[in-house]
């Protein structure tokens, strides 16, 4: 089993991704019912739910993810399933994308967009919410 340390140390920083998020319940189907089309958060964040659902598979976790989404600045996952470890995996993912880019995936903080709260980097070429 993998432990949480070693996944704090690897949500740090997951990098870009070149996954859609439209291909993670094809690539991780125990996880997602079939048809699953909930996504609605940045691109930026797409490695991050990647490693989270590499490490579920990896521990045999029995969580079906039912929506994934932004939600005042933070990824917010919602899921089915009694799993402890895996709760713990999903919540350090949530804490993380707090300091990850919601568009690019790289450093993050939170930006204020005339009251809408977002984790964006300090590139203004890398979002546009104009």
């Amino acid at each position: 089993m993998t432990n949480l340390k070693t996944i704090k140390h690897i949500f740090r920083n997951p990098g870009p991704s070149d996954i859609p998020c439209s291909q993670l319940p094809t690539m991780f189907p125990s996880f997602f019912e079939v048809g699953f089309h909930d996504f609605h958060c940045g691109f930026g964040w797409t490695s991050l739910i990647h490693y989270m659902l590499l490490i579920l598979k990896k521990n045999n976790s029995n969580l079906r993810i039912t929506y994934i989404k932004e939600k005042y600045r933070f990824l917010h996952i919602s899921y089915t399933g009694d799993d402890d470890f895996g709760e713990q995996v999903i919540r350090l993912a949530e804490s993380a994308s707090a300091y990850i880019c919601e568009s690019c995936g790289k450093a993050g903080r939170e930006k204020d967009l005339d009251g809408w709260y977002k984790t964006l980097c300090d590139d203004p070429q890398c979002h546009s919410y104009d």
